[in-house]
């Protein structure tokens, strides 16, 4: 567990939420009863270990570098709350609808009611709780409630589900247990950590691999409990979730099937832009190609040259201006119609275009 906490720390930021959740869920572990004291206390050892070594790590990176933690990915860090309901909201949106999961869930739920009525046992309808907060939340339902308080709710809802899966599958092994809670303590860790980070949905992928484990254990349990020919009914739904969800998965971001086709544009772009020599031009472009042009490491480079000037907002000394549908730009429309500049460069890639505008007056 150390060298995993470890790696996992030194690694990634959701590292670190793992590394809390750890914590959290091995603290009240030593209140648990039945467990020795070693199995107890070896948890939190490792964590503690694990946390000295990022310590020395920030150390020797603040006597090294000058900072502690990455300045470029701090000041991209919000800690208003509008701005994290905001995110907190969208990250529930993209792990419970996008993708045609609603209608996962929506499988869950109605297995659920079912399995409530077949066995005259109400504790069976638990997850409706937490499916109920999580569109009240997505949808800004109940106006009346402080949005902490929802999101509080919310949280104590999942912590109380996971409770009420140990019962209802009558969970014995400690290790399962275990599980269980700490990935219901890392889901909530991470949706606060989602609400002030940077944020794009890719960065959901560890969270939403830990929320379908835990929906198949309560499909698991709900089918224990039914005939069989409703285990092929609901495989039959899963199935049909995980195929509507690839054929209408029509995005360009790095989370969709079209992100080959973003990439292929973003590259021809920056391809044409070395090709007429442009690094002194003043530059607008969307945050990705920013990071293209300006870092040859990114890989869509093909010279080592730097490009000097490079923007996000327009103004009166842009020359070029970038501009696509992977990331899109409320100034795209007021440039496309000034007269000041002209389309110079378009490619395109199945559903992903780029356009290049530049100025002649």
């Amino acid at each position: 567990m150390f060298l995993t906490c470890t790696a996992l720390f030194l690694t990634k930021e959701s590292g670190m939420v793992m590394g809390l959740a750890l914590g959290i869920v091995s603290f009240f572990g030593l209140f648990s009863k039945g467990i020795s004291i070693k199995s107890k206390l070896a948890p939190i050892a490792a964590l503690a270990l694990s946390g000295l070594s990022i310590g020395i790590f920030y150390l020797l990176q603040k006597k090294l570098n000058g900072w502690y933690l990455f300045p470029e990915h701090i000041g991209m860090i919000k800690w208003d709350w509008p701005t994290m309901w905001k995110k907190i909201q969208f990250s529930l949106e993209t792990l419970f609808v996008h993708d045609y999961r609603f209608r996962l869930f929506q499988t869950l739920l109605v297995l659920a009611a079912i399995v409530a009525v077949y066995t005259k046992d109400i504790r069976f309808t638990t997850p409706l709780v937490p499916g109920y907060l999580i569109y009240a939340i997505i949808e800004n339902r109940f106006s009346w409630m402080p949005r902490q308080a929802l999101l509080a709710l919310f949280f104590i809802s999942l912590l109380y589900t996971a409770w009420q899966m140990i019962n209802l599958a009558e969970i014995k092994q400690s290790a399962t247990r275990r599980f269980v809670y700490a990935a219901t303590v890392f889901t909530i860790c991470y949706l606060l950590f989602s609400g002030i980070n940077f944020f794009t949905a890719r960065y959901l992928c560890c969270v939403l691999l830990i929320v379908v484990v835990l929906t198949a254990a309560w499909l698991n349990t709900y089918l224990d409990q039914l005939y069989a020919a409703v285990h092929y009914a609901t495989l039959a739904s899963v199935a049909l979730c995980g195929y509507y969800g690839l054929k209408y998965d029509a995005g360009l971001t790095d989370v969709n099937r079209g992100a080959f086709d973003g990439m292929k544009v973003q590259m021809n772009v920056i391809k044409w832009c070395e090709d007429q020599q442009l690094y002194t031009k003043a530059i607008s472009a969307p945050f990705v190609q920013r990071e293209h042009l300006q870092k040859p490491l990114t890989g869509f480079r093909h010279t080592a040259e730097k490009f000097t000037t490079v923007t996000y907002e327009p103004n009166d000394a842009t020359a070029i201006a970038i501009y696509d549908n992977i990331e899109p730009d409320s100034n795209y429309t007021q440039i496309k119609i000034n007269a000041a500049y002209k389309l110079t460069y378009r490619t395109t890639s199945g559903e992903a275009w780029s356009e290049v505008y530049e100025r002649i007056k």
